[in-house]
Order: structure tokens, then C-alpha cells, then sequence
């Protein structure tokens, strides 16, 4: 059976390698347990999350646009490194889906809960 081809894109806000080179090796440790073949890992370092005016992102995207009939997936290690603003982060994963066919997937398990929890009765009511 023959591996399914994915990409992979990592970011860090702070210069460094050290969290970047962690992001990928759980990227490569879940390629290998899923048994993708990861293609090409693409990273931005030192570079916030709040636009996408990133090389690494740019260079992700004109790959895809040459290349996306051969990958299936698009490996983050957490969807903040795609955005920190949600809105544009889901709007630019509507865009992947839609333009190339690339779906997400996530190595970090990401919960997202629109409410905090208050207690354990649940969110108290206004009397």
C-alpha cells in the first residue's frame, strides 16, 4: 500500500531552533506512527501568528499550488501555529481545503472550549 504524501509547517514567534526542532520531531514521530510520508517540512522562526506575511507559510502555499495533486495533508503540531487570530486561521484552512484539496491534521490534541468551566454544576444562572 502505497504512503500517503503530506506536508508539514512549523512556526515559533521566538528566534530559536530549540522549539522549532522539538515541533518537528513530533511532526516526524506522528508522520511515521500514521505512515505518511513526509514530503517536505516547511517553518517560519522568530515570526508571529497573528498575519500571513511569513516565508515559510508563502512557500508552503506556491509548493501546494505545484504540488497538490500528489499531498493529502497538511501536519501542524498545534492549529496556533497556523494563526493566533482564529478567524483568519480558519478562513486560511477553508482556503487550503478549498483551493488544493488539503485537509489539517493536528499532532497535539487542541480542545477548544468556547466557555469556562465555572464549577462543576455548570455556568451559574442570573436570578
Amino acid at each position: 500500500m502505497k504512503k500517503q504524501a503530506v506536508v508539514a509547517y512549523v512556526r515559533s514567534a521566538k528566534a530559536g531552533a530549540e522549539m522549532l526542532e522539538e515541533r518537528k520531531e513530533k511532526i516526524v514521530q506522528y508522520c511515521d506512527e500514521k505512515k505518511f510520508d513526509l514530503v517536505k517540512i516547511f517553518e517560519d522562526n522568530g515570526v508571529i501568528g497573528s498575519n500571513f506575511e511569513r516565508d515559510g507559510w508563502a512557500a508552503m502555499e506556491n509548493f501546494l499550488m505545484n504540488n497538490h495533486k500528489k499531498i493529502s495533508f497538511l501536519i501542524v503540531y498545534d492549529l496556533s501555529r497556523i494563526s493566533r487570530n482564529a478567524h483568519l486561521g480558519l478562513s486560511k484552512i477553508q482556503y487550503l481545503n478549498n483551493r488544493f484539496g488539503i485537509d489539517i491534521k493536528v499532532v497535539r490534541d487542541n480542545k477548544i472550549s468556547m466557555f469556562k468551566r465555572i464549577n462543576s454544576n455548570g455556568p451559574k444562572r442570573r436570578k
